[in-house]
């Protein structure tokens, strides 16, 4: 990321590779912006729809040079042959679960049907995070995964997942008369903070970020993770909430009212962006990356 008293690495119009997820894409730099030291740049990719246009780090963006087409090429091979090994182990596994499926017909054959398991029925729950916000998914990704950077932690005060929503809070609070809902959407946020301590440590972290989980459990033993934690992290579960909330007690009027208000937290999230999220990751230690090994 190139300081704003610096030449830039790319100019406006100029033609390059840009990474979205694990791959490169051909693109062109529409527009450059600089702010607290940071570049970013206007992605339009070729061949794509407008509403992909995306702000991008100066780290995901590489010269449209023969070394920028060979690492494209690796990308794309690598990426294929591991696509054809998981549909593979899928097959494997769809197969085997078949064949058990069925020796368990055969064994059970004759039992009552009240002794099978009743499963419980799933809610068809959206959760829609605005485009805006999924790309600083796409930046936190390549951050960790590939340039091996991390979120500063712990957050400082304010800026914590549980800080968060009392923002939120308080500015519904500030904006609105509906105080009969309050005690509910504090009940919503709350529940938001309880599912990011549940599930950070199982489901929302990066291999590479499992030892910096560690050090802050040995550091922090008391402390919720919403305490810890901000909006990078966060982020990650609210692509999950749909899911995770498919499977919840609450009737369908409760879940209109908790996914509506999910939704406001989220564009309230966006407006404040730039506030909520780190501006630049921090390079991890020879001693870190050693200790990630093991």
């Amino acid at each position: 990321m190139a300081p704003a008293n610096e030449k830039k690495k790319f100019i406006d119009g100029e033609k390059v590779l840009c990474y979205h997820g694990p791959l490169l894409y051909e693109a062109k730099i529409v527009k450059t912006r600089t702010k607290d030291r940071v570049t970013k740049y206007l992605i339009h990719y070729a061949g794509w729809n407008v509403k992909w246009d995306e702000w991008a780090a100066e780290s995901r963006v590489m010269k449209y040079n023969e070394e920028g087409l060979k690492k494209q090429k690796e990308l794309k091979h690598h990426h294929s042959n591991a696509k054809k090994s998981k549909n593979k182990n899928a097959k494997d596994e769809k197969k085997d679960e078949s064949t058990s499926t069925q020796s368990k017909k055969r064994k059970g054959r004759g039992v009552n049907a009240e002794s099978e398991p009743s499963y419980v029925q799933k809610l068809d729950v959206k959760v829609i995070v605005p485009q805006d916000l999924r790309r600083y998914l796409l930046d936190d990704c390549d951050f960790v995964t590939r340039q091996r950077q991390l979120v500063p932690l712990p957050k400082p005060p304010g800026f914590s997942v549980k800080d968060i929503t009392e923002k939120y809070l308080k500015y519904k609070v500030e904006t609105t008369n509906d105080l009969k809902n309050y005690s509910s959407l504090v009940e919503v946020c709350n529940g938001l903070c309880e599912y990011f301590d549940v599930m950070i440590g199982s489901q929302l972290l990066y291999k590479f970020e499992r030892t910096q989980y560690s050090d802050l459990l040995k550091e922090y033993p008391n402390k919720p993770l919403s305490e810890l934690y901000g909006c990078e992290h966060f982020l990650r579960l609210c692509i999950m909430l749909g899911n995770v909330l498919s499977y919840s007690c609450l009737d369908e009027s409760s879940m209109e009212f908790v996914v509506m208000h999910i939704h406001d937290f989220l564009d309230f999230m966006m407006r404040n962006s730039e506030d909520f999220f780190v501006a630049e990751y921090e390079n991890s230690t020879p001693d870190y990356q050693r200790r990630c090994a093991f």
